[in-house]
């Protein structure tokens, strides 16, 4: 298998043509080919490595530039001992793969041996010269003939244009521009000014990962804000679970002691009447007894106090004693209560301005000041300037009238805070303030003295400052959108 920097991600050989898609993604043309053949709708296709939607252009696969980078790569891959990697072009007359041979410099054509064969036989070509295929002549090829007129070489630089140009180039399209010669002059010319460009764009790249980094750090403390608010509301909900099932025993509790309290006065109730059963019970099996009984003196000695039992017993009264019997009537749920007994969601947006400043400057009368804008509602104006032997920062605030209008009160739904970011975040200096914006004012000033002492702040180990001698503020902002009960 080829090496993966040389290779192609299809067919996993060495690059052939490379084409380069939109998606900066490149691939043999001819395995690209195949892939918009078969997975192509309405001239889009899907890139094989990143999915996105790409459209054939209008000269179908070669219509997509080449990748000279890579082929120049293959090129100088090709002369270095023990490489694998080879690189042959494709005959440009039969469009075969990997077969060139032989190169005409007039037609400006790779071509393989038998379609060399024939263009040396046709008349109009015969004086052609035709060289053999070497890495050297493929990269003069590709890199030094314009490619508006292939026999010419490249020799002129344009400045107007920004172009290179040869000699026929120059005198037309590029007539009456400022023409200089391609030599040692305009290389170190150019020289320069790459390196000039490579320490801006350095300073660039340096720039944006500073802001994605602080992205990053701004996503992870959402996502633990996130967190933490999670936990607060399932740990107050559960607090309340708790007093809602306190509540629950308090009643059920009442429910059993007063189901006790009935309990017991039936139980004494049911006791006595037991007794009565039992008596009655007594009575009755005694008169079947004397009824039974031949003896007549028996019956007539017990008559009269069985007559007395009867009596005593039609002068109880049977009665169902008082007792509590306890309903539960189901309360209404209020849902808008309960929001509010478990609690409210604050939604606010945080607005981050963070910016640069330079240490000299900062010692200069007024300092050093930033605007920018929070929502387009708020006009803020920062500025870090040095008090005697510490760094102080000045923070106004004005809210933004529509055209026409008078500024607008504020409002306490912003809240600023401060932060004079240190290398190690762990070491930042958090600055919130004292107070807080009230009502009914057009304009406020927050102000934060004696920031850090100035030795501190201006020493390289401390982190404060950069290799630049810049200190770099972020102001947080604060904006309360809406309440969720």
């Amino acid at each position: 298998m080829a090496s993966s920097r040389f290779s192609c991600s299809i067919c996993l050989d060495d690059f052939n043509n490379p084409k380069i898609i939109d998606c900066h993604h490149t691939f043999c043309e001819k395995c690209l080919a195949d892939h918009i053949r078969t997975f192509s709708h309405n001239n889009v296709f899907t890139c094989p490595l990143c999915r996105r939607n790409i459209s054939v252009p209008d000269g179908g696969v070669s219509g997509f530039s080449s990748n000279f980078y890579l082929e120049e790569a293959l090129m100088s891959s090709e002369g270095k001992e023990g490489s694998s990697s080879k690189y042959i072009p494709r005959c440009d007359i039969c469009k075969k793969e990997n077969s060139s041979q032989f190169r005409c410099v007039e037609c400006d054509q790779f071509m393989c041996q038998p379609c060399k064969t024939t263009h040396d036989s046709i008349k109009s070509c015969s004086s052609h010269v035709v060289t053999g295929l070497d890495a050297a002549s493929i990269k003069k090829a590709k890199k030094t003939l314009c490619p508006r007129h292939s026999q010419e070489p490249l020799i002129f630089y344009c400045r107007d244009c920004m172009l290179t140009a040869c000699y026929r180039c120059s005198v037309t399209i590029h007539s009456g521009h400022k023409i200089v010669d391609i030599d040692s002059s305009l290389r170190a010319e150019v020289s320069q000014e790459l390196k000039k460009l490579q320490i801006d764009l350095n300073n660039q790249r340096i720039q944006f990962q500073d802001q994605l980094d602080f992205l990053k750090a701004e996503k992870l403390k959402i996502q633990n804000k996130s967190q933490v608010t999670c936990q607060q509301v399932e740990s107050h909900v559960e607090t309340i679970c708790k007093e809602i099932r306190k509540v629950g025993r308090e009643l059920q509790e009442e429910i059993e002691k007063n189901c006790a309290t009935g309990v017991k006065t039936m139980d004494d109730h049911i006791i006595n009447m037991e007794k009565i059963v039992a008596q009655a019970h007594d009575n009755l099996m005694k008169t079947t007894e004397l009824l039974d009984d031949d003896t007549t003196v028996h019956m007539v000695n017990y008559l009269p106090n069985l007559c007395l039992q009867r009596q005593k017993f039609t002068d109880i009264d049977v009665v169902v004693p008082d007792v509590k019997i306890t309903d539960f009537h189901i309360g209404d749920l209020n849902l808008e209560l309960l929001y509010q007994q478990v609690g409210r969601l604050e939604f606010r947006e945080i607005c981050v301005f963070q910016s640069k400043f330079d240490l000299n400057e900062t010692v200069t009368q007024g300092g050093m000041g930033r605007e920018f804008n929070v929502k387009k509602q708020l006009r803020c104006h920062i500025i870090v300037q040095k008090e005697a032997q510490s760094i102080s920062s000045i923070l106004s605030a004005t809210r933004n009238p529509k055209p026409g209008e008078y500024p607008h009160p504020l409002t306490n739904d912003f809240v600023f805070h401060a932060v004079l970011v240190n290398k190690d975040e762990r070491k930042s200096l958090q600055i919130k303030l004292n107070e807080s914006v009230t009502e009914n004012q057009t304009f406020y000033i927050f102000k934060w003295n004696n920031l850090l002492d100035w030795k501190v702040l201006s020493d390289v180990k401390n982190g404060f400052i950069d290799d630049e001698k810049k200190i770099t503020m972020k102001i947080v902002a604060w904006v309360k959108l809406r309440y969720r009960y």
